[in-house]
């Protein structure tokens, strides 16, 4: 307390403040028709230098109120910010208009496309709930906007980033693509090695299991992959589609439909389940293909260390593995494991859970 407020005891800053700033401080109504009534870059130390307030007092109150949502305040991500601007191009910043208050971080309004960029420390549990970011993307959609959400993580990955960066490009700048159409394109089974270095090179999740992998080409160049094998999840579907992907800078029309098309001609599938990213997609393309959405899946989470600045997927830290590795012990929850060792948990956005029938 001395160190940060200069005082003892935290009585000792109310008594120093004016009824005024007192009422903003314990007022969330207050606190919020406050920061709803400003226009612009909204930090921590820009309510402080409004009000009078210290800093670190405001932001306990932010804190307090779990008002972070209506802040900008990592100043990384706001980097993080600039550069995807620089690399994308020219868009407004800080959006605080099209979703009831909430901010978009990067908006492309011609397109109705949002960028939302996730700082690591921030949007972890600490900060934000299980379901914030899956909650913002339904928000978005009922606004018909394509929110477009990125993990601080995920963008550290030089591999990955450049892939987000060909997806933004196609997305925002399509008439700067190749455009195709189908049928310029055959369709054929892939090899398995080739599948698999089409993937690495251009999924944002990259290589998947599978038993069936199915290519597009044009003059024998590999524009598309599409691949399928036996359900992970849902066991009571034939086939599951997990992996669809293009080659950056192509864009194929009617291409998911003729492989899909393939598929269904030679394999004679009865069902197929496959999902959607909702950090990144929204799933359309299945539509097409004349799946039916079922649900959105609860979203999921991986790891991070602050200290450490590295991340770990769920399936690393699996409490099994954590007390055979002497991190915890059965008594202790995956959760509580992680926490004691300096991780905080990140949510995704979940899955849109698609299924096609005969």
């Amino acid at each position: 307390m001395i160190d940060r407020y200069g005082v003892e005891n935290y009585s000792e800053i109310l008594n120093k403040l004016t009824p005024e700033q007192a009422e903003i401080l314990h007022n969330k109504d207050k606190l919020l028709k406050l920061i709803h009534s400003l226009n612009g870059v909204i930090t921590a130390q820009r309510l402080s230098n409004i009000t009078g307030i210290k800093r670190g007092t405001i932001c306990e109150a932010l804190d307090r109120y779990k008002l972070w949502e209506y802040i900008v305040i990592d100043k990384n991500s706001s980097s993080y910010e600039d550069e995807i601007e620089i690399l994308i191009g020219p868009c407004e910043r800080n959006n605080r208009s099209i979703l009831n208050g909430k901010e978009i971080d990067l908006w492309f309004p011609d397109k109705r496309i949002g960028i939302e960029f996730c700082g690591s420390y921030w949007h972890s549990e600490q900060y934000k709930n299980n379901k914030y970011h899956q909650d913002k993307f339904k928000l978005a959609a009922s606004k018909n906007v394509k929110l477009i959400t990125i993990f601080e993580y995920e963008w550290k990955d030089v591999e990955k980033r450049e892939k987000i960066l060909n997806f933004l490009r196609s997305l925002i700048y399509p008439q700067n693509s190749r455009v195709l159409g189908a049928r310029e394109c055959s369709v054929s089974l892939v090899d398995k090695n080739e599948s698999r270095e089409f993937q690495s090179k251009y999924h944002l999740m990259g290589v998947g299991v599978s038993n069936i992998d199915i290519g597009l080409r044009k003059d024998g160049e590999l524009l598309g992959v599409m691949t399928f094998s036996k359900p992970r999840f849902a066991k009571n579907v034939e086939w599951e589609m997990v992996r669809m992907v293009w080659k950056a800078g192509v864009i194929v029309n009617g291409g998911a439909e003729k492989m899909f098309k393939y598929f269904i001609d030679n394999i004679k599938p009865t069902s197929v389940v496959t999902y959607a990213d909702l950090s990144k997609f929204s799933g359309e393309v299945y539509k097409r293909l004349n799946f039916k959405l079922v649900g959105i899946t609860d979203p999921e989470y991986v790891w991070y260390n602050p200290s450490l600045n590295q991340v770990l997927n769920r399936y690393k830290t699996q409490k099994k593995d954590l007390v055979a590795s002497g991190m915890g012990t059965e008594q202790e929850s995956e959760a509580e494991i992680m926490q004691k060792h300096g991780w905080v948990c990140i949510y995704d956005c979940g899955n849109a859970k698609f299924i096609w029938e005969v």
